[in-house]
């Protein structure tokens, strides 16, 4: 019983790290993205296409 026990402890603390992980990935990408967005508030009043809104967002002053 005690390896199956320490392998499912194991496992469960792997699988919390892949989530934690994960999370963490999502919210820094999510949070540089909504940083972006309103950096460009000006822009957002227009109505731009796609094409030009990626333009506009990779080119640097």
């Amino acid at each position: 019983m005690k390896k199956k026990e320490t392998l499912i402890i194991s496992v469960t603390i792997f699988l919390t790290v892949i989530a934690w992980t994960l999370a963490e990935i999502i919210h820094t990408s999510s949070k540089r993205i909504n940083n972006e967005v309103k950096s460009l508030q000006e822009i957002k009043t227009f109505r731009l296409n796609k094409s030009i809104f990626d333009i506009i967002e990779t080119k640097e002053p």
